[in-house]
C-alpha cells in the first residue's frame, strides 16, 4: 500500500517483466541485509528506481485483476505479502538515496536524485488514483472478520483507503490531474528547499580565536577544540556545521 512521498556507470537494472523477482544491479538492489552505502554510485539510481517502480506497477495491477480471475477466493494472504514486499522494496531503496543525499551531498549524487522525483512523483499518483486498486482494498476491508485477531489488518486498510481519499481516487478527472501538477510541485519545492538547507550549511564558517569563544557549546564539543592546540594560534579557528562539528585543522571522522 501507500507508504512514501567518480561515476561509473553499471549496466541498466534488469528484471523479470513479470514483476516475481529483481536482479542485482548494484548496491541498490541487494535487499538481503543493511545498506552498502559505500557501493551505492549516482549513475545506479535511476534505472534502480525504474526498475523497482516498475515492479511496483506490475505487482498492483496483477493484484488488483484477482478479484475478476478468482471470484470468490480473494483473501489478505493471497494479496497483501506481495504487494507490501513490493512497495518495502521501494521504500528500501529510496531510503538509501534519500539519506547519502542528505549526508553525503555531491553534485553527481544531487542530480540523480533530482532526476528521479519526478519517477517517484509519478507512481504515487498513480497508485493512488487507480481505482482497481482501491476497490482490490475495500473488498479486502470489507471480507476481513470484525475481531480482535485482525485489527491490525483492518487497521492497514483503513489507513491504506483513506490514502486513496487523500489521492484524489474520487476527484472528477480533471481536479485529479490539477492534484497531480501540485504534487509534482511541491515535491519539486521539497527537494529545492533541501538543497539550499544543505548549501548553507556547506558554506557556514564560524571563525573562533579564544577559547572563551567556546562557551555554550556542548561539552564534547568543548573538549575537542579545547584539546586543540591550534585554538590558541594567533590565527582564527575555523568551525563548519557539517555534521559532526568539526574544525580544518582536526583530523575528518
Amino acid at each position: 500500500m501507500q507508504q512514501i512521498r567518480a561515476q561509473s556507470r553499471q549496466a541498466p537494472c534488469a528484471h523479470d517483466t513479470k514483476g516475481a523477482d529483481l536482479q542485482p544491479c548494484g548496491a541498490l538492489l541487494d535487499f538481503k541485509g543493511a545498506p552498502r552505502f559505500n557501493e551505492v554510485r549516482p549513475g545506479d539510481v535511476r534505472p534502480a528506481l525504474e526498475a523497482v517502480l516498475d515492479n511496483c506497477r506490475e505487482t498492483i495491477v496483477r493484484a488488483s485483476s484477482l478479484p475478476e480471475r478468482l471470484p470468490g477466493r480473494i483473501s489478505w494472504d493471497e494479496v497483501m505479502p506481495e504487494l507490501e514486499e513490493a512497495e518495502d522494496r521501494l521504500s528500501r531503496l529510496w531510503s538509501v538515496v534519500s539519506h547519502l543525499n542528505a549526508v553525503s551531498n555531491t553534485p553527481e549524487l544531487r542530480q540523480a536524485h533530482d532526476e528521479c522525483l519526478p519517477l517517484l512523483t509519478e507512481y504515487q499518483i498513480w497508485s493512488g488514483q487507480y481505482r482497481p486498486y482501491y476497490e482490490l482494498l475495500k473488498r479486502l476491508r470489507a471480507a476481513l472478520p470484525e475481531d480482535a485477531a485482525n485489527a491490525a489488518r483492518r487497521r492497514a486498510l483503513e489507513l491504506g483507503l483513506r490514502g486513496f481519499t487523500l489521492s484524489g481516487i474520487d476527484l472528477p478527472s480533471a481536479e485529479q490531474q490539477r492534484l497531480k501538477e501540485l504534487d509534482t510541485r511541491l515535491a519539486r519545492l521539497e527537494s529545492d528547499y533541501s538543497n539550499h538547507v544543505l548549501d548553507a550549511t556547506d558554506d557556514f564558517t564560524l571563525e573562533l580565536s579564544d577559547e572563551s569563544d567556546l562557551e555554550g557549546l556542548p561539552e564534547d564539543n568543548r573538549r575537542a577544540a579545547a584539546a586543540n592546540p591550534s585554538l590558541l594560534s594567533p590565527e582564527p579557528l575555523p568551525i563548519y556545521l557539517n555534521p559532526p562539528v568539526r574544525t580544518d585543522r582536526s583530523p575528518a571522522p
